[in-house]
């Protein structure tokens, strides 16, 4: 026979359920700095996920990291799972339990992998992708969106949006209809603007869609770039980086990546340009904040710089 369970005890346990249940279901404020654009790219080793919170309290994520073999298999998931071991805990950092927007650039494993989880932990307005693409993964991602409510929304060149004076526009890519196989080149580019300041968050493009927004003049000058295709010496051209001129860059990145990411010759590249670049596998997560006049960068290893 099970021993009693003393009066006092039960008060304990009574007193956890509440705040369990409190914690879980009371919609506290988030920890986001009103009036403010604030983009973090998140450290989830070989990936990209990107946090943004707008000036009026909006909240985007940009990709959720993923990683090789972290694929659902059947009720179970097979290696590390990005999106609940490092995406929703910053996200829940913030005190947040909905996202307005979450964006998938492109239908890669290293973006879309931890999403699965994001969807699951928060209540997600809008999903917005690019170009359709015949795979598994990227059709099971968009099932379930759709069955937790989320709306689907397909961006394509030239799309824009406007929250609360922060403008947003869709550089790339253009109107082909759908692929059978996710790309890099296929990626979505957004451009963010707040007053005098601008946010190029790049994807995984490479030269050739480089090249031709540089000669289709596309409007990519920005304060602050998300280094393209994790600083592989396949991108971040000079006429790009002309183009754009960042006094701020990310590379997102994981340590001894197989992949000799990022390029010794893409990284002499920045130098160059005196463009202060930081990388997540060295500097942890890296928040870029701006009050649509002046650029702040911090990150969780070097602190706040400006």
């Amino acid at each position: 026979m099970p021993p009693a369970i003393a009066p006092q005890e039960w008060a304990a346990a009574a007193a956890l359920a509440v705040l369990t249940i409190l914690v879980a279901t009371y919609p506290f404020p988030p920890k986001i700095a009103p009036g403010r654009l604030g983009v973090t790219v998140l450290d989830v080793g070989q990936g990209d996920a990107i946090f943004a919170a707008f000036p009026d309290g909006r909240t985007m994520l940009i990709d959720g990291g993923g990683l090789p073999g972290s694929q659902w298999e059947g009720r179970f998931r097979a290696g590390t799972d990005v999106g609940e071991e490092a995406v929703s805990p910053f996200l829940w950092s913030l005190g947040l339990k909905r996202i307005d927007v979450v964006v998938l650039t492109h239908a890669h494993r290293d973006h879309l992998g931890g999403l699965f989880s994001v969807l699951a932990n928060f209540h997600i307005e809008q999903l917005w992708v690019g170009r359709d693409v015949e795979s598994s993964s990227y059709r099971a991602l968009l099932a379930e969106a759709r069955s937790r409510g989320a709306s689907i929304l397909h961006w394509t060149e030239g799309g824009m949006f406007a929250w609360d004076g922060v403008e947003g526009e869709i550089l790339w890519p253009p109107d082909r209809g759908p692929v059978e196989a996710a790309s890099n080149d296929d990626s979505l580019v957004l451009r963010i603007s707040d007053g005098r300041e601008r946010f190029l968050l790049a994807g995984d493009i490479q030269q050739q869609v480089e090249e031709t927004l540089v000669a289709d003049r596309a409007p990519l000058s920005a304060d602050f770039l998300k280094v393209p295709h994790h600083g592989s010496r396949t991108s971040s051209t000079g006429a790009f980086l002309a183009a754009v001129a960042p006094r701020i860059a990310v590379i997102s990145v994981g340590a001894t990546n197989p992949f000799g990411h990022p390029s010794q010759s893409v990284v002499e590249r920045y130098e160059q340009d005196e463009i202060q670049l930081f990388r997540t596998d060295r500097d942890g997560a890296v928040t870029v904040e701006t009050d649509g006049r002046k650029v702040s960068a911090s990150s969780y290893v070097r602190g706040e710089l400006q």
